[in-house]
């Protein structure tokens, strides 16, 4: 049954990429969402910031979201559910961590989806990424934080209203067994106010250290 359900799916997999063929987000190439070739160029810089906002202690990002690449990279995850695209940026999730050397933690968290997006989704990605840092660290990745409420995507909100205390109370502590130094992951970094949200109720339930890390920031 279980080689039959792969056969199915490796079968389905196929015909879809017959009916809507894959295009490389770097070269535009036929044939897969990051060819090899570009797979081995794209080496975007990871950054480490110390106290990028009051509620994290260090900053670690993949490389810059106003990179083409990157940025269609993560949309092609986020929003089609590309397997491919998902494979790419796990990969540069290992490099950043790996070439930054982040401070010691004893787990990681993700900032959660709403119930609403989840739904739309079915999937979170914050908590993919969580799981691929945590596996490269060698650390445990725990469901630490709950949404309570939705909200709007930050890029869809005017700078103006970008504001770090507009999200309080967006995040509940979801396990209440906390640990001291957590690295708290997510998709992209912009103004920070949801990050800055999400470690501030961590911090409010008893970690002492958070550290961030996004895939990119911008």
């Amino acid at each position: 049954m279980v080689v039959e359900a792969k056969r199915g799916k490796e079968a389905l997999e196929w015909m879809l990429d017959a009916l809507f063929p894959r295009f490389c987000v770097r070269c535009e190439r036929e044939g897969a969402t990051l060819c090899s070739e570009c797979d081995e160029a794209f080496l975007p810089t990871p950054s480490h910031e110390t106290a990028p906002i009051a509620s994290l202690a260090t900053l670690t990002t993949g490389g810059p979201y106003g990179d083409p690449t990157m940025r269609r990279l993560i949309g092609a995850w986020k929003y089609d559910g590309d397997a491919q695209a998902a494979a790419a940026i796990a990969k540069r999730v290992r490099r950043a961590l790996y070439a930054t050397a982040p401070h010691v933690v004893d787990a990681v968290t993700w900032v959660p989806l709403s119930a609403e997006r989840f739904r739309a989704r079915e999937f979170d990605q914050a908590e993919a990424i969580a799981l691929a840092a945590g596996e490269t660290l060698g650390v445990p990745c725990l469901p630490l934080l709950k949404r309570t409420l939705h909200t709007p995507p930050r890029s869809r909100v005017g700078r103006t209203d970008r504001r770090f205390g507009d999200l309080d109370g967006v995040f509940e502590v979801a396990d209440p067994r906390m640990l001291s130094r957590i690295l708290l992951c997510d998709d992209v970094f912009t103004s920070g106010a949801t990050m800055a949200a999400a470690a501030r109720t961590l911090r409010d339930a008893g970690a002492k250290e958070i550290h961030g890390f996004a895939v990119a920031k911008g």
